[in-house]
């Protein structure tokens, strides 16, 4: 999603886009990142701990 004219620092057009850690935001003029919080990110310790349960298993 593109939002225009919205990065506080630049004034510049925002795209929205997501990874492994989350939702973000980041300026297509001056490459600022805002890092939205809606939804959960990975939980790292979590699935490491499935996988060595997984592993131990097998």
């Amino acid at each position: 999603m593109l939002n225009l004219k919205t990065c506080p620092r630049c004034k510049g057009d925002m795209q929205a886009d997501r990874d492994v850690y989350g939702n973000f935001m980041r300026c297509l003029q001056c490459g600022h990142y805002i890092h939205l919080r809606d939804e959960q990110a990975i939980d790292h310790e979590k699935l490491l701990k499935a996988v060595r349960k997984a592993k131990d298993a097998a």
